[in-house]
């Protein structure tokens, strides 16, 4: 794969895209409440072309199979517990109260984490997190104001440009190439994803 490119994309069933909302347990707070209804569109005028990827569909997707396929939300409580079950983070549901890029942060390495057949240790740790990073940084931020994110490895800094490289090329993502483009993230960052079957 030549540097800096994103090439292989997989083809994928229609029902990938989570369209209907997630729905939230009795014990939601309002942070998460914040996060799982927040339905900002990459293709909005008011991004200006921006953001590549498409908020709702990406988030949607990594909850759905963080919970099985229940069609329930994965909350900051249950996420903090399973961070911790899996030795990824010690934080706090409090934490990703407080601190909404973390949230989604989290649950990206989370879901890279449980996804994805690497051996776990910790390089597989490192490379669930940038790619949890870039994620983050083409969902929800994209490059503002010609300002770049902090990199935190060469691989970050490598799927960064990858991603502002489809944007320029291809403009906002559809909710079907979004995901087309997560799970070409995860090959760039040198995970293999499992075969999932999604009902």
């Amino acid at each position: 794969m030549p540097a800096n490119e994103l090439l292989n994309f997989p083809l994928l069933p229609e029902d990938e895209v989570i369209l209907q909302p997630l729905i939230l347990p009795p014990y939601a707070t309002q942070a998460d409440k914040m996060f799982w209804e927040d339905d900002r569109d990459n293709r909005d005028p008011f991004y200006e072309n921006s953001i590549l990827l498409h908020y709702p569909t990406i988030r949607n997707r990594m909850g759905y199979d963080l919970t099985n396929g229940s069609g329930n939300a994965i909350v900051a409580e249950d996420l903090a517990a399973q961070l911790q079950d899996e030795g990824l983070a010690p934080y706090t549901a409090e934490f990703f109260q407080q601190y909404h890029d973390h949230y989604f942060e989290k649950i990206s390495t989370l879901w890279a984490w449980r996804h994805t057949s690497d051996k776990s240790n910790k390089t597989k740790i490192k490379k669930c997190q940038t790619f949890a990073h870039a994620l983050y940084d083409s969902s929800l931020v994209g490059l503002i104001d010609g300002e770049y994110p902090d990199f935190i490895s060469k691989t970050h800094e490598d799927a960064f440009t990858a991603l502002l490289k489809l944007l320029d090329r291809e403009g906002p993502a559809s909710s079907y190439r979004s995901l087309q483009i997560m799970y070409s993230l995860l090959e760039f960052c040198n995970l293999t994803r499992k075969v999932m079957t999604h009902p």
